[in-house]
């Protein structure tokens, strides 16, 4: 296998400039694809916002209308806070006559000693919500206004509301005014994500008075000069409509020049000069912002960059299918369901049937998958959260070898505006409402590939389809259900969940077979959807990965259609690694997880030398009869897992009862044996107490071997993110997860003392 990952790296420094080929000089027929950083073109002062006023509450109150079962003045140092305590809402409203043209952001300095959400208001068109999480030290909220208010109307007053949690303290409320010029990453600080309605893009700050300049080498005929640009809705202002980016490419009589407007609607557009003129040389590119009057105005610069098509640039594309069971492939014969792409790509590459995701739940197990990290250490365990700028990310790791690198996620909660898997992609995608269905995210996705025809480009593709509630479109619908039977037939006799767990809208349905069907229909659906992704000339030699996130309880232990409890039908998911260089026809028993995606893919493009953590999913298949114990753990940190063979644990950290039918104690631990009883239904810790001891012992020693640092990032969540997981039926809470042991080893309680 090593001499066959040699052959993969050497394919592609030939065939390709970008990554590891940047000293080998390409032919015309080859693709290229590189970025190009810009900067100012002259030393500037960072933008710096200005505080136009400062509320800062004092004995009396003057000013100020409180409203809070408990409130009184406590000290910190030399700082004086108000202390607010109460069950109710606690509401607040500061007096203040500063027009609103005057400040664009509101500041609130407080100690949160629990998690609550705070409401700001200054008058009806203007109202934001944010989840506040505990912490030891002082945190400061930032809600931002946009320009398009009306400047000269003064406030009648900020009100705050503060719901939930414990007592909290009050330092002070800050009106600012900020730059501009401060909306966007600044170029000397490099490129940032900036979304505009469904679509982020890696972008730099435009504004007049400050042009950026780079410079590109223009090594052969075809090559262009390519940039998207758009106007984000917080640097909107009248004048951003008559005013126009202005480029000059080369310098002196040869310049290329041209002028493009500033887009008139929300978006971002694009735009490409042919560098042909330059053929040879390394010349100068400027952009200047040109915009009438003295109205304020920015706009984003995104994606920079020098590209012309190849003959066959490389490609890796991970497609990720929500809440998809391992067994729910057609290519199996485990049930009837008809995937017939899935089951091409499956003959035409190595299909993993023993393959585990690392938790049950959909945003920490693609943090995991994208970092190559267990969520042990990445300490992010819940669909809220943000990860932390210092995580190293697979696209990141891609973007530094000179790939392209875009992301279409079917949800809002997984991209940058959610738990921020937008770090390193280029360009990404994500619902601005409701989730996508496979066909609205197979556009986005293929748009935005198309975009990039010159180099080579790493791909993510996340579908929700399978997700419940099951709701396939109509050619779809009950395509697995007899036609002549009706679910919701009053006259059948109960389903049977009303004694264990389920999902309430399943509550008018009377028939249990039919959501499974509906789970088939939706499989079936996107499957057919996925003909148009494997199918584009782009991708004919690149590689792909499908996977899932986690599986889905179907039925077991009285539990109905639900993904909320840790056992083998949960973490069980299907993966399948196709392209050069990767066995074809393959059905590989060996014991794997999905946190060695991207160190296989990186193996693969001839990236073996970048650095991220797993090991290489074809030497597990090489070696697939070694043994390997695998670890997961639950949403929330409820549960741990251990698999070792034929046996299967839970240790219980903290007591739930997880959509099960009886609650688990805190540190219960339960023992399965899989081959006798793979649906983990009759626990067998009393039959095999050596067995348990040993395993419980390997999953504590696991815990306690856990990362410190974590990858999580402590900013507040706002209350648009929290809206979209409740409707998808996700829990709001936020786990508060820092340095802390996940259990302490040497806990006196009955269940630990048992095993020792």
């Amino acid at each position: 296998m090593r001499s066959v990952l040699l052959l993969a790296t050497t394919v592609l420094l030939v065939a390709c400039g970008g990554g590891g080929a940047a000293e080998v000089a390409p032919a015309p027929a080859e693709c290229r694809y590189e970025r190009v950083a810009l900067l100012p073109d002259s030393p500037r002062s960072a933008p710096t916002p200005t505080v136009v006023a400062r509320y800062v509450p004092a004995p009396g109150l003057a000013g100020w209308t409180v409203e809070s079962e408990v409130k009184r003045f406590v000290t910190h140092g030399e700082a004086q806070a108000l202390q607010l305590r109460g069950t109710q809402d606690r509401r607040v409203v500061i007096e203040s006559d500063v027009a609103q043209g005057e400040f664009n952001r509101i500041r609130i300095h407080g100690l949160f000693s629990s998690r609550l959400e705070v409401k700001v208001a200054i008058n009806p068109s203007f109202e934001s919500v944010q989840s506040v999480n505990a912490g030891p030290l002082p945190q400061v909220l930032r809600y931002d206004l946009h320009w398009t208010r009306r400047a000269d109307e003064p406030l009648a007053g900020i009100e705050l509301v503060f719901t939930g949690g414990g007592p909290f303290e009050l330092f002070a409320v800050e009106l600012v005014k900020t730059p501009i010029a401060s909306q966007l990453p600044l170029a000397e600080d490099g490129p940032g994500i900036v979304p505009i309605q469904n679509e982020s893009r890696r972008a730099v700050g435009l504004v007049p008075d400050c042009p950026l300049v780079g410079e590109v080498e223009v090594r052969h005929a075809g090559e262009v000069l390519r940039f998207a640009f758009g106007v984000p809705p917080e640097t909107t202002t009248p004048s951003a409509q008559r005013s126009r980016i202005r480029l000059t490419v080369g310098e002196g009589a040869d310049s290329l020049r041209m002028a493009v407007p500033l887009p008139d609607r929300r978006g971002w557009q694009l735009s490409m000069v042919d560098l042909t003129p330059f053929v040879g040389r390394t010349v100068p590119v400027r952009f200047e912002l040109v915009a009438p009057g003295d109205r304020p105005v920015a706009c984003a610069l995104a994606n920079v960059e020098v590209a012309r098509p190849g003959t066959a640039p490389p490609a890796v594309v991970v497609i990720t299918s929500d809440t998809h069971r391992a067994d729910y492939l057609g290519v199996l014969g485990t049930v009837e369901l008809d995937t017939p792409v899935l089951d091409d790509l499956a003959r035409r590459g190595v299909l993993f049937e023993d393959a585990w995701s690392t938790t049950n739940v959909t945003s920490p197990s693609h943090v995991a998958l994208m970092t190559g990290t267990h969520p042990r250490d990445t300490r992010m365990i819940a669909n809220t959260g943000h990860l932390a700028e210092e995580a190293p990310t697979l696209a990141e790791a891609f973007a530094a070898a000179g790939w392209a690198t875009i992301g279409v996620v079917s949800v809002r909660h997984l991209g940058p505006r959610g738990i921020g898997l937008g770090q390193g992609f280029d360009r990404m995608c994500d619902p601005v409402g409701e989730p996508w269905d496979a066909e609205d995210a197979l556009d986005e996705f293929l748009r935005l590939l198309h975009e990039l025809e010159g180099g080579p480009v790493f791909a993510w593709l996340h579908l929700f389809d399978a997700h419940d509630p099951y709701a396939p479109p109509a050619a779809y619908d009950k395509c697995y259900y007899p036609k002549d039977r009706n679910p919701y037939d009053p006259d059948l006799p109960a389903p049977g969940w009303e004694q264990g767990a389920f999902p309430f809208h399943l509550t008018a349905v009377r028939d249990p077979l039919f959501p499974e069907a509906q789970y088939r229909a939706e499989i079936a659906y996107l499957d057919g959807q996925l003909e148009r992704l494997i199918s584009d000339p782009r991708l004919q030699d690149g590689w792909f990965v499908f996977t899932s996130d986690h599986g889905e309880v179907l039925q077991t232990q009285g539990s109905w259609y639900n993904h909320a409890s840790m056992f083998p039908a949960t973490l069980r998911v299907p993966l399948i690694l196709v392209g050069p260089q990767v066995p074809t026809g393959v059905r590989s028993g060996a014991m794997v997880e999905q946190t060695d995606v991207g160190r296989t893919l990186l193996d693969l493009a001839g990236l073996g030398g970048a650095e991220f953590p797993g090991r290489n999913l074809l030497l597990a298949h090489e070696n697939e009869d070694a043994p390997r114990t695998r670890f997961g753990l639950a949403a929330g940190g409820f549960t741990a897992s251990i698999t070792d063979g034929r046996w299967y644990a839970n240790l219980t950290l903290k007591a739930n009862k997880s959509m099960l039918p009886r609650e688990r104690e805190t540190h219960e631990f339960e023992l399965y044996d899989l081959d006798a009883d793979p649906e983990c239904s009759t626990p067998v810790q009393d039959q095999q107490p050596e067995v348990a001891r040993r395993l419980r012992s390997e999953v504590v020693a696991w815990l306690e071997s856990a990362s410190a640092e974590g990858f999580a990032s402590h900013a507040p969540v706002s209350a648009e993110e929290l809206a979209a997981l409740a409707a998808l039926g996700y829990a709001s809470d936020m786990p508060e997860v820092g340095a802390q042991r996940w259990m302490d080893p040497d806990c006196p309680c009955p269940h630990c003392a048992r095993w020792r």
